[in-house]
């Protein structure tokens, strides 16, 4: 590894000890992860940005949901869950709160989907 200590006062490498370059490959490796960690990261800034709006559609719905349950309107409440599922299909909040409503909508088939969801059994 190329983790430094202090020895004697003065620093030096764990590779520099063991005789080891860094030329070694996982020298080479990291070197190229760090030269491309600013695309990578750019990259991934568009990707939040696309993910936040997602994320918030799907708490939206959530609370418009919860809301409907609040008021007894289980079928609205079933409708906004699923239109938060469609932009989080694995959204465990919404697939459980769904499936009460679907339940107290008294679409029993609808509920054991939603609720079976988490491990893939959604149809």
């Amino acid at each position: 590894m190329f983790a430094a200590s202090i020895v004697g006062g003065r620093s030096r490498s764990v590779a520099a000890d063991r005789g080891g370059s860094l030329q070694s490959p996982f020298a080479v490796a990291v070197l190229v992860l760090l030269v491309s960690l600013p695309s990578r990261v750019s990259s991934q800034a568009s990707d939040q940005s696309e993910s936040k709006g997602v994320a918030q559609n799907a708490d939206q719905a959530f609370r418009s949901g919860h809301a409907l349950m609040g008021e007894k309107k289980y079928c609205e409440a079933l409708t906004r869950y699923t239109e938060g599922l469609q932009s989080v299909p694995t959204d465990t909040s919404l697939l459980y709160n769904g499936g009460l409503a679907a339940f107290q909508c008294k679409q029993y088939n609808e509920a054991l989907s939603l609720w079976g969801a988490p491990q893939g059994r959604r149809s």
